[in-house]
C-alpha cells in the first residue's frame, strides 16, 4: 500500500511540473503588434533587399508570435531577468544565434545564401528584441 501511495505522489508531482498556464496581458498584445510592424518594415517592396510582404502570411505570423511570446515570457520569468534594454539585447542575440545554429546547415551553401541567411538572422534578432523590450516596457499595463 505504501508503494502505491509513493507512486501516486510522484504522479502528482509530475502533473504539477507539466502544468501549462496561459497568461495573456496587454504588454504581450502591444509586443506582437510592434514586432509585426518591424517585420512588415523589413519585408517591404522599398527595401534594398526587396522582400515583399507575400513571404510572410499574417495569420500564421500572429499564431507564431503568440507561441514565441509564451516561450520568451517563460524564459524571462524563470531564467533571465530583464532590467534594461541591454539585457533584452543579449537575450535576443542568444536566441538569434540559436536560430542560426539550427537553421544554417539547411540553407547556407554559398556566399549568396550566407548573406541572404544573415539578413534573416538579423531579422530574428530585431524581432525578438522588439518583443522582449516592449513586453518589459509595458509590463505594468
Amino acid at each position: 500500500m505504501t508503494y502505491l501511495l509513493r507512486v501516486l505522489e510522484k504522479l502528482q508531482k509530475v502533473s504539477k511540473m507539466a502544468e501549462v498556464r496561459f497568461k495573456f496581458n496587454v504588454s504581450m498584445v502591444i509586443a506582437i503588434i510592434a514586432a509585426e510592424l518591424v517585420s512588415m518594415l523589413m519585408y517591404t517592396h522599398f527595401t534594398p533587399w526587396y522582400h515583399h510582404i507575400g513571404y510572410r502570411y499574417l495569420i500564421s505570423a500572429i499564431i507564431a508570435d503568440i507561441l514565441l511570446i509564451y516561450i520568451i515570457q517563460n524564459i524571462v520569468d524563470r531564467h533571465w531577468s530583464i532590467r534594461s534594454w541591454e539585457d533584452a539585447a543579449v537575450l535576443s542575440l542568444w536566441l538569434s544565434l540559436l536560430f542560426a545554429g539550427y537553421q544554417a546547415p539547411h540553407v547556407v551553401h554559398d556566399t549568396w545564401s550566407f548573406s541572404y541567411f544573415s539578413y534573416h538572422v538579423l531579422h530574428k534578432f530585431v524581432f525578438t528584441f522588439v518583443l522582449i523590450f516592449v513586453m518589459h516596457s509595458f509590463r505594468k499595463y
